[in-house]
């Protein structure tokens, strides 16, 4: 999967579980019972729009139309989250596809980009739809088009190999595994570092400079990975910088005294 995602991405998490499809409802199934009466009102309104999203029938399901893996990808915070999904059934998914972008009524139209055929609807969100592979595509038209010309290139994650060995160190029990592989904490850190001890300004410049830059390509990328486990669910993190969350919030933002 990771031969379609470009470099530049900012973080994308990996799922996979048997019937990737049902994850939401099993979710929900597990969770709930060790929920207050908000928060499991929340999990269970966020199941309902999920499938709001397809168009699917209470009776229906997406489990046995996906594969056993999902990717999220997140480009960069300013554009919406894409959804990778290993297609099973694809006539069926290409149903709930055409759903999701004919959702409040949008026209759907159709145009080419190298051998794929990208599926580009006219809602306020600009949502697109295209198998690439033998995979299932949602996300903006620039987005799909991204990834089609990454696709099987030097510059994607699969040629990472800080990726590689993060993935190598994952639990073989994870299910959900979150990686960021923009060194963006440990930036943030030296930045915050730059305004308190006063040697610099912590302008984002200082990250241009080649031995800065020569140094954030040295750090392993953050990841977390979560496991399912009879009592509930299990989430781990782990950085190479840590959180600086209080560095941060003591050297940001504020004016000189």
């Amino acid at each position: 999967m990771l031969d379609l995602v470009p470099r530049r991405v900012e973080d994308f998490t990996a799922l996979s579980v048997e019937r990737a499809g049902e994850t939401p409802e099993r979710v929900l199934k597990q969770l709930a019972p060790h929920l207050d009466l908000v928060a499991g009102v929340a999990l269970r309104e966020f199941v309902i729009d999920f499938r709001k999203q397809f168009g699917l029938e209470p009776e229906e399901s997406l489990g046995d139309a996906l594969g056993n893996d999902l990717l999220l990808i997140r480009f960069d915070e300013s554009q919406p989250v894409v959804l990778m999904a290993r297609a099973g059934d694809r006539e069926k998914l290409s149903k709930a596809a055409a759903r999701y972008l004919a959702r409040d009524g949008s026209q759907v139209s159709l145009r080419q980009h190298g051998d794929v055929d990208i599926s580009v609807s006219s809602h306020e969100d600009g949502r697109a739809a295209a198998f690439i592979n033998d995979f299932l595509v949602l996300g903006t038209p620039d987005q799909i088009t991204a990834m089609i010309d990454a696709r099987g290139g030097d510059d994607t994650l699969a040629k990472d190999p800080r990726v590689s060995r993060a993935l190598a160190a994952r639990p073989l029990t994870a299910s959900v595994v979150t990686y960021q592989p923009e060194p963006t904490p440990a930036a943030e850190m030296m930045l915050a570092v730059s305004r308190l001890t006063r040697v610099g300004d912590g302008s984002r410049e200082l990250l241009d400079q080649p031995g800065v830059r020569r140094a954030m390509e040295r750090v392993p990328p953050a990841f977390s990975f979560t496991e399912f486990r009879d009592y509930g669910i299990y989430t781990e993190t782990r950085s190479a910088v840590g959180s600086f969350s209080l560095i941060g919030s003591l050297a940001g933002g504020g004016d000189e005294p």
